[in-house]
């Protein structure tokens, strides 16, 4: 095998013929972060949603981050969207299926340089698959137009386990 010059679809496209304009999604975009935390009680039975914040349909998510404290036994968590103000699933296990809360343990950022978190963003995909990554969210839920919606990225706990806190990071870009 020989030497290659290879070029993102970035510079292929800003090196065209007419020029190709690249979507914000991925080019020139600015990168957003929303991140919130909330306490699972003890009683909290299996299948118990929480949700943390809302995504557009037309926004671009890079990284689902979850880290967890005290959530013992808590062994079988999903990562989904669903319809907002309560409503139902979307797709609940879109970005991870069945990952365990219960050893994940937090590092507080000012004392040590390294987080530990669980990378949600590929769901359950055996191998991650990289190109997926300047996706919108309708392209994750396989839609091929933007619906123009908003969705709720909700944790299921399957397996709630003993309470403790959840914390959920999400990076993305804005398709507006």
């Amino acid at each position: 095998m020989g030497v290659v010059d290879l070029k993102s679809l970035t510079l292929t496209d800003l090196e065209a013929s007419p020029q190709v304009v690249n979507s914000v999604l991925h080019n020139h975009g600015r990168l957003r972060i929303k991140t919130d935390w909330l306490t699972s009680a003890s009683g909290d039975s299996d299948t118990s949603t929480f949700r943390f914040f809302r995504v557009r349909s037309s926004d671009s998510i890079k990284s689902l981050q979850v880290r967890s404290n005290g959530i013992s036994s808590g062994t079988d968590y999903d990562c989904g969207l669903f319809t907002i103000n309560s409503g139902s699933a979307v797709d609940a296990d879109l970005y991870g299926d069945g990952f365990d809360l219960s050893t994940i343990v937090p590092v507080v950022p000012h004392i040590v340089a390294e987080g530990s978190f669980l990378e949600l963003r590929f769901g359950d995909a055996t191998d991650a698959i990289l190109s997926d990554i300047n996706n919108a969210v309708y392209t994750d839920l396989g839609l091929s137009t933007d619906p123009f919606l908003e969705y709720d990225v909700v944790l299921t706990g399957n397996t709630v386990g003993a309470g403790g806190i959840i914390q959920l990071t999400m990076l993305y870009t804005s398709g507006d």
